[in-house]
């Protein structure tokens, strides 16, 4: 990881494997150690060192609040003290390091075993034996691919000496960029003369009047042209207006312009956002150009079940599920009736809900906030630690009794959290990475998300951009005919379909004053 071959998040699931498979690997030293004892030979930072020690107790087993009986790593999923989704990743590791450890009598058996011992239920039973999506929660740090634990290990080498299972990692290769900077003038042609002059000087010189030349400076214009060459082949295509300073975004322009439908979102320029902040409020498809709601995301394969859950979540805990059309907020059900998200998605979202209206004591009917739900054990730890993360990024910890938002070291003064847990909410670049990047396929955190948003001008609407798995070339949203800054498009009477770098003209209009006919024609040039 600190090579850079490693994303955080991708080191944090390899580590939590070893942890909930019995011990941690020292590959240096040929050792296996406990949590702790990895910890103190400094085998990982202390970043890791909570969540790999909650991670051991998938072996060791974990305590019943209020009790000394110790439950199974399945009974702690049922009962919501681990997260299932988290839960099922470290039964993957145990299954494919051997078997399903029983923490009551210290030893591992077979899954079905495990099955009929009624360890875990049929529906987990067969997320763990038929190998399905959702038990798929590691990459493969080469292809970004996402596996099982047991189809990653194939994917291994075993040291001959030692016996270490070893995953190759190949460094990826940088982006390179390309830049080409294009402008577009207008150019008056006297006929008479055959001189050629600039919008500027016919107006001067009384050729045209000034409405035709506030009209015709409108169509001249200066652009970038960004051509970024991934590692895998694939390119994007940015188009920054140097007059605006706005800019489009696409992906694999293809060389001809046949067939471009227009569609239009103007996006905000860059600005450092702080203070509160909206959440990622809609999805941008990069192939179709379109903002679009992170359900209908979701049934277009752009985004993965898990991530659209978390970007909804995010939305819930911090004030209301968002309208992509207005940037509006509603309610959960206001969502389903509206349409922008599915009746299938509301009972996942309600516990995010109550973490912004709050969760109310039953003896004292006050409002607690998401981090005294977790506290009281109200709130599963990993799921409330997520709604914490969210509402940090977005402006602060939500207080549902006074309905505002606080500091985390107000929080941490009120005892709402200790100082180790202000800390980690505190340290946003190491926040948890629970989402898929649904245009990278990387592992990023919510912050990250956040950062790498189109912003629409219009309403603030924050939109993370999208594409499909296939690298295959998409329409661009731009043509010469109606380049970055251009409201009428070019005055030629014919546009045909043309590569990027030329333009037919076609039959070249007139203009008609008293005493002159004037034609004019659009030029581009290529710095």
């Amino acid at each position: 990881m600190k090579d850079g071959l490693l994303e955080s998040g991708t080191t944090l699931e390899l580590l939590e494997a070893q942890a909930a498979s019995g011990f941690m690997v020292d590959p240096v030293n040929n050792r296996y150690l406990t949590v702790s004892d990895a910890y103190n030979k400094r085998l990982f930072g202390p970043e890791f060192k909570d969540k790999l020690l909650s991670a051991e107790k998938a072996v060791t087993g974990y305590k019943l609040p209020g009790t000394d009986k110790v439950i199974s790593l399945f009974q702690a999923i049922e009962r919501g003290l681990v997260e299932k989704a988290h839960g099922i990743r470290l039964l993957e590791a145990q299954i494919a390091s051997g078997g399903i450890i029983d923490p009551e009598h210290s030893h591992r058996i077979d899954v079905n075993v495990a099955y009929k011992r009624g360890y875990f239920d049929k529906e987990m039973n067969a997320t763990l034996t038929d190998q399905n999506v959702e038990a798929q929660c590691f990459f493969d740090p080469n292809t970004d691919e996402k596996l099982t634990y047991l189809e990653l290990k194939k994917r291994c080498i075993t040291d001959k000496k030692t016996g270490f299972i070893l995953l190759p990692i190949t460094k990826e290769l940088a982006s390179t960029l390309k830049n080409t900077r294009r402008k577009r003038r207008v150019i008056i042609v006297d006929p008479v003369t055959n001189k050629e002059m600039t919008v500027r000087v016919a107006y001067d010189k009384g050729f045209i009047d000034y409405e035709t030349f506030l009209e015709l400076s409108e169509q001249e214009c200066e652009w970038e042209e960004i051509t970024i060459t991934n590692p895998d082949g694939s390119t994007e295509f940015l188009i920054n207006d140097k007059k605006t300073g706005k800019h489009s975004v696409a992906q694999d322009v293809p060389d001809s312009h046949s067939g471009i439908s227009s569609r239009s979102i103007t996006l905000a320029s860059h600005v450092e956002t702080r203070g509160a902040q909206e959440p990622v409020g809609a999805i941008f498809d990069t192939e179709s150009i379109e903002k679009i709601t992170i359900s209908e995301a979701l049934n277009r394969g752009l985004v993965d079940s898990i991530t659209a859950q978390r970007l909804l979540e995010a939305q819930a805990c911090t004030g209301g599920i968002i309208d992509p059309t207005n940037g509006h907020r509603h309610s959960i059900q206001e969502a389903i009736s509206l349409g922008i998200i599915t009746a299938d998605m509301a009972p996942k979202l309600k516990i995010a809900q109550k973490a912004f209206f709050g969760f109310e004591d039953v003896k004292t009917r006050k409002k607690m906030s998401a981090a005294q739900a977790i506290k009281e054990m109200w709130l599963p730890y990993e799921a409330g630690h997520r709604f914490l993360e969210f509402q940090v990024v977005t402006g602060g910890l939500y207080d549902p009794e006074m309905d505002c938002r606080i500091t985390i070291e107000e929080a941490v003064n009120r005892g709402w959290l200790n100082v180790r847990a202000g800390q980690n909410l505190q340290d946003i670049m190491n926040h948890t990475k629970n989402l898929t990047c649904p245009k990278t396929k990387l592992k990023i955190s919510y912050k990250e998300a956040l950062d790498n948003c189109l912003v629409e001008e219009s309403n603030g609407l924050k939109m993370l951009q999208a594409s499909s798995v296939s690298s295959s070339g998409i329409s661009s949203p731009y043509n010469v005919a109606s380049a970055p800054g251009s409201t009428t498009g070019s005055r030629s009477g014919s546009r045909r379909s043309s590569r990027r770098n030329s333009l037919d003209l076609g039959s070249p209009a007139s203009l008609s004053t008293s005493h002159y006919s004037r034609t004019y024609s659009t030029s581009f040039s290529t710095k």
